[in-house]
C-alpha cells in the first residue's frame, strides 16, 4: 500500500514539480519500510520512472533521491542483521544460482499459475551443471540482456521488465528456512508482478488504440472478448484457489499434493491436525516430517507431543531421550521435557 502510494505521489510530483509531494513520497516510503523492508528498492524504481519519462539527468534529480537511498541503506542493514543465521546456511554461489532459479520460477508461475502452494521446496543439490539451474541461468540472462538492449527502442518494455527484476532482488536471501530450501514464495512476487502486468495491460491498450486507428486488421469484438475471457479464466482459478485457504489442514494438504517431500508442509499439517484433536493424523504427519528431516528438533518434539496427547507417554519420552542421546543440544526437546515436568503439557 505504502509502496504504491509513494509511486503515485512521485508520479504526481513529476507532473506538478511540487516539492511538498516529494516529502510526502519520502514519508510514505518510511511507512513502507516500517511495514516490510522488501520495499527498500523504491529509490531505484523512482529513478526507473525518471528514465521511463525521459526526465533530464540533472544534479537535482539525484540530490532529491539521497534521503530515499539513506533510508533504504539503513533499513537494509537492519534487515541483514536479522537474517544472519539464514544467510550463513548457503554459499554465495548457491545464492546466485537460486536467484536465477527463483526468477525463472516466478516467470513460469505468472504465465501459468498452476500448482500454486504455500511452499515450493527444492530437495536436490544446487549445482550449475544441473538442468534445474543451467536452463534458468541461460534463460534469465537472455531476458536481462534483451531488456537492457531495449532501453532506447522501447522505454515501456524496459521499465516493466526492470521493475520486475529490481523489486524481486531482495527476496533472493530468503530461500533457506527451517532446515529446508525453497525455490520461491508467492508473497515475494506480489510487487514484482506489477511490472509484468503493466506490460500486458499496455499491450492490450496499444492493441485497442491500433484498432481505433485502423492500424490493426482485427475485429474489435474479438480482442475485447479474448481479453475478457482471459481475465474470467484467471478469476475462476483464483476463486478455486481460495478454497485451499479455508483452514490450515486444507492449506498444507494441498501443498503436499504437489510437493509430498516437504518436511515443513508435513510438520505444519501435523500442527493443524493436532489442534483439531486428530492425534493419529498428527502422529502420521509428524512421522513423515521426521523421516524427511531426522535432525529436526521441532518435528521430533511435535511428534513426542502428539504421542503424549494420544496417551502414549512411553513412546513420547523414549523418542525424546533417544534423540537427546544422539544430540544433547536439541533446545526444542529440552523445552518439551521442561513442559512435561512442569505439568503444563500432558
Amino acid at each position: 500500500f505504502f509502496f504504491l502510494s509513494a509511486l503515485i505521489v512521485y508520479t504526481r510530483y513529476g507532473i506538478t514539480k511540487n516539492r511538498t509531494l516529494c516529502l510526502w513520497c519520502l514519508l510514505l516510503f518510511l511507512f513502507g519500510l516500517l511495514s516490510k523492508v522488501m520495499v527498500m528498492t523504491l529509490p531505484l524504481i523512482l529513478l526507473l520512472l525518471d528514465l521511463r519519462n525521459r526526465r533530464p539527468w540533472t544534479k537535482g534529480m539525484f540530490i532529491e533521491k539521497i534521503p530515499f537511498f539513506t533510508l533504504s541503506i539503513i533499513f537494509g542493514i537492519v534487515g541483514l542483521f536479522g537474517k544472519q543465521q539464514m544467510l550463513g546456511v548457503t554459499s554465495t554461489g548457491d545464492k546466485i544460482l537460486m536467484a536465477f532459479k527463483s526468477t525463472s520460477f516466478y516467470f513460469h508461475k505468472l504465465l501459468i499459475p498452476s500448482h500454486l502452494s504455500v511452499v515450493y521446496p527444492f530437495p536436490r543439490e544446487i549445482t550449475f551443471l544441473s538442468v534445474d539451474f543451467l536452463i534458468p541461468v541461460v534463460l534469465v540472462s537472455f531476458i536481462i540482456i534483451c531488456t537492457l538492449l531495449l532501453f532506447n527502442r522501447n522505454r515501456e518494455v524496459f521499465f516493466g521488465m526492470l521493475f520486475f527484476f529490481i523489486t524481486v532482488t531482495p527476496t533472493f536471501l530468503n530461500f533457506a528456512k527451517a532446515g529446508e530450501l525453497f525455490v520461491a514464495s508467492d508473497r515475494y512476487v506480489y510487487v514484482p508482478a506489477i511490472g509484468l502486468f503493466y506490460l500486458v495491460s499496455l499491450g492490450v491498450w496499444k492493441a485497442m488504440s491500433s484498432l481505433r486507428k485502423k492500424e490493426l486488421h482485427l475485429p474489435r469484438h474479438i480482442l475485447v472478448t479474448g481479453t475478457g475471457l482471459g481475465l474470467a479464466v484467471l478469476a475462476l482459478f483464483a476463486h478455486l484457489h481460495t478454497h485451499a485457504w479455508q483452514d490450515d489442514e486444507k492449506f498444507f494438504a494441498q501443498s503436499l499434493e504437489f510437493y509430498p517431500d516437504s518436511y515443513v508442509a508435513h510438520n505444519n499439517l501435523g500442527n493443524a491436525l493436532l489442534m483439531k484433536g486428530d492425534f493419529d493424523g498428527a502422529i502420521r504427519e509428524y512421522r513423515a516430517a521426521v523421516e524427511l528431516h531426522p535432525n529436526s528438533g521441532r518435528a521430533i518434539g511435535n511428534l513426542a507431543l502428539a504421542y503424549g496427547k494420544n496417551g502414549e507417554l512411553n513412546k513420547a519420552f523414549s523418542l525424546i531421550y533417544q534423540t537427546l542421546q544422539i544430540n544433547p543440544r536439541h533446545a526444542e526437546l529440552h523445552f518439551r521435557l521442561g513442559e512435561r515436568h512442569n505439568s503444563l503439557l500432558w
